[in-house]
């Protein structure tokens, strides 16, 4: 299983920005960090899906049937994904 680290998802979300023409300097630097820890916990989580989630419902400790752990990670950090991501999005550089 392949596992993302927070400083992976930077170096990839700094590729992003400098293909695009933009600078990750003008992103507060504490938004950045939430951004880049929630996107290694995507990652991994995906990756705990895909290795252990040939079913998405497993028990929990009373032998109950319960979603996969990974997918509720997967779900919240979306959410908080999707509402970073304005702040966090590449924006291109005005050309004429």
């Amino acid at each position: 299983m392949s596992t993302t680290t927070a400083a992976q998802a930077r170096e990839d979300i700094a590729r992003q920005f400098e293909e695009a023409g933009d600078t990750l300097d003008r992103i507060p630097v504490g938004v950045l960090d939430v951004y880049c820890a929630l996107t290694a916990d995507v990652r991994d989580a995906q990756a705990r899906i895909e290795t252990e989630g040939e079913t998405l419902i497993v028990a929990d400790a009373k032998g109950a049937p319960s979603p996969h752990p990974a997918v509720e990670v997967l779900t919240r950090c979306s959410r908080e994904l999707r509402d970073l991501a304005p702040l966090v999005t590449p924006k291109r550089r005005m050309t004429r």
